[in-house]
């Protein structure tokens, strides 16, 4: 590459160890290890998967009760317990999320919170499945907290294992105790 080209004049900002570039543009969105990087905000490939999952096992529970209903409450628990999982996991490790939010973020943080705790009102039956994914989910968290909370970044080298493996356990425990106990019938 000879000196003075498009690519060495742009800015760079070094989220990796390794920098993405499609010629003389930096990819918007890209896959690294276990992160998926939309711009410059990375997310856990296991965030993605989670809400996902969650909202297909709660559309395909709600569809009974159409298409419309099972999109609605598929959209709001996934995102309930995303936000959930964020907020329980940036206050145990110090970083409140009101702090790293944008405005728009924090609205949507409380919104999804609110929505979520609407539908846990209407729709939430304790199962002894739930139950049992909840308890392991407090078990689990508590653990992570006693051996100190560890947590990998994308920077993270080399990847801490014990981390990702709380990472992960957690995040599918608690969505999924939540999922399993929504039920389409309303509660009176």
């Amino acid at each position: 590459m000879q000196l003075g080209s498009s690519l060495e004049r742009q800015p760079q900002v070094k989220m990796t160890n390794r920098a993405f570039w499609r010629g003389s543009e930096k990819a918007l969105i890209y896959v690294e290890g276990f992160w998926v990087f939309i711009g410059a905000a990375p997310i856990r490939l296991s965030t993605i998967m989670t809400f996902l999952l969650v909202f297909v096992f709660v559309a395909w529970r709600f569809r009974v009760k159409g298409w419309a209903t099972a999109f609605y409450n598929g959209s709001v628990s996934a995102l309930f317990m995303l936000f959930l999982y964020e907020f329980l996991f940036n206050i145990t490790g110090g970083f409140p999320p009101w702090d790293m939010l944008p405005f728009w973020g924090v609205g949507l943080l409380a919104c999804s919170m609110l929505l979520g705790l609407l539908q846990a009102k209407n729709h939430f039956v304790p199962r002894r499945l739930s139950t049992i994914l909840f308890l392991a989910f407090i078990v689990d968290w508590l653990v992570w907290i006693l051996v100190g909370f560890p947590f990998n970044l994308p920077s993270t080298e080399p990847l801490n294992l014990v981390a990702e493996f709380f990472n992960v356990s957690t995040k599918l425990l608690l969505p999924f105790a939540y999922a399993t106990s929504l039920s389409a019938r309303k509660l009176s």
